[in-house]
């Protein structure tokens, strides 16, 4: 026993043996922590990626959109020369040239991208090098040809195929989008597996560190499921407003998706109008009939709610309470009115690369606090909507310029067929119908031989169609003597 017991002798520290399911539960708090930060981390990421398809998009429509202004430029150049229409297709030029450059920047980490992106410039150009041809033949003295030329439409022809391939990336951009989403959601229950094995290990710990790596636990599964909701959330949103054609449907979109994607009970959309000085109430859900009329057009001069203060701040503004609101806005809330109203909200501009086109304003029957990540989610579904609506505006504007183009081609008191690359009919004016026999809705799609017969008057043998001539050799193609 003295040799046990005496000098040099090794001893047992009273709690030592407890010092085990402690440090365990300090390396499964540790685990959970890091587990907490991977799925923080994988939510804000994949908002990033959203962003990034959200981006891709938007530039693909501008792209598009700035070599029809050029097409437009180059068409009117053509008919009236003016300077300052010279002038305005080099402008326009000089925007397809700086939108291609920033596409070519948006998809530089991805390879398949990159390539598309390749593509679809070097398409670009090639309308561009047909555009400078039809002005260089106008510059030269020579525009009766460079009028045969445009009606041709090779030129339309060219812009088409570059639609094509900016459709090809925005449906390759929505492809990776929908990868990355699967990918975390693999995370998310990786995480949840990760998080029920901890609780599993912490059982066998003391029980004050076994209940507290539950909690983690919950928080982790309780996180990674929020993130994996907005994030379906924020997927949806975005692909109904990818369908948005008109600022109709993104109204429509941003009133049924995007309140139920906050859960709000109220919402109004806002769009500045061209001076930039008045907002125009655009679309409006759950507003009592009192407080909308109040509120339809607001202008700069005489906002006593600092509605342009929010308007102007990229931070935006927050009521989280009856009496937040009633701060913001005094003369509002001192209206009566019947059924509920809103006791919090929150209001924030609607921005595209710098500039503000408008206010979107989401509010809620019952108080309620906007922590931290639901502000980055709302911070987000405003970007989508603003890229949305300034996306409908182009594409309106779009419209008006290819209906005016198909009236200027159905006022021409020459016959006038146009196909597409494959010698398919997709156009005809009343002087071409009365000339073939057909009508425009009767001849579309089908080939140009069968509506447009021509022979040789001598021999009265078919002659071969100009059309195939045209885009084989890329000229303006006139019909041979004697051709009838």
């Amino acid at each position: 026993m003295r040799g046990i017991a005496g000098r040099g002798s090794v001893s047992c520290v009273p709690g030592q043996r407890h010092s085990g399911p402690i440090v365990g539960a300090a390396a499964s708090l540790a685990a959970v922590i890091a587990l907490s930060a991977f799925a923080a981390l994988s939510y804000v990421s994949a908002n990033r990626w959203v962003d990034h398809t959200l981006d891709v998009r938007q530039a693909a429509d501008e792209w598009t959109i700035a070599l029809l202004d050029a097409a437009t430029s180059a068409r009117e150049s053509i008919r009236s020369d003016p300077p300052i229409l010279r002038s305005r297709l080099d402008g326009a030029i000089e925007e397809e040239r700086a939108r291609a450059s920033r596409m070519r920047r948006l998809v530089a980490d991805n390879s398949i991208q990159t390539e598309n992106v390749e593509v679809a410039d070097r398409d670009a150009l090639a309308a561009l090098a047909h555009l400078r041809a039809l002005v260089a033949l106008v510059d030269g003295g020579r525009r009766a040809e460079g009028l045969l030329l445009l009606q041709t439409g090779e030129g339309q022809r060219l812009v088409d195929v570059f639609r094509g391939d900016a459709r090809h990336i925005v449906s390759e951009e929505g492809s990776l989008l929908v990868e990355r989403r699967s990918r975390v959601d693999v995370w998310a229950l990786a995480m949840g597996i990760g998080g029920l094995l901890l609780v599993m290990s912490s059982i066998g710990f003391l029980g004050y560190a076994w209940s507290l790596q539950r909690v983690r636990g919950d928080q982790l599964d309780e996180m990674a499921a929020g993130a994996r909701r907005r994030l379906d959330a924020l997927a949806d949103v975005a692909s109904a407003l990818a369908e948005a054609r008109s600022r109709s449907e993104v109204v429509k979109t941003v009133l049924d998706h995007g309140m139920r994607a906050v859960g709000s009970d109220v919402c109004t959309l806002y769009m500045l109008d061209e001076t930039g000085k008045v907002l125009e109430l655009i679309g409006e859900r759950g507003v009592a009939a009192e407080v909308a009329e109040n509120v339809r057009h607001i202008a700069e001069t005489s906002d006593d709610n600092g509605t342009f203060a929010a308007l102007r701040s990229s931070a935006g503004m927050w009521a989280e309470s009856e009496s937040d609101y009633a701060s913001h806005f005094p003369a509002l809330s001192r209206i009566k009115a019947q059924g509920p109203r809103a006791r919090a909200f929150w209001s924030l501009p609607l921005i595209v690369e710098g500039r503000h086109v408008g206010l979107l304003g989401m509010g809620f029957y019952e108080p309620r606090a906007f922590p931290p990540d639901e502000r980055e989610f709302v911070a987000t579904l405003t970007k989508q909507c603003a890229q949305a609506l300034e996306r409908a505006v182009h594409l309106e504007r779009e419209e008006e310029t290819r209906q005016w183009f198909a009236t200027t081609l159905r006022s021409i008191g020459d016959a006038v067929i146009a196909t597409d690359g494959r010698g398919c009919v997709i156009f005809m004016n009343d002087v071409a119908e009365g000339l073939t026999g057909w009508t425009a809705g009767e001849a579309r799609s089908r080939s140009l031989d069968e509506v447009f017969c021509i022979f040789s008057e001598r021999t009265r043998r078919g002659v071969d169609s100009p059309v195939a001539r045209v885009l084989r050799e890329g000229k303006v193609v006139g019909l041979a003597n004697h051709t009838v």
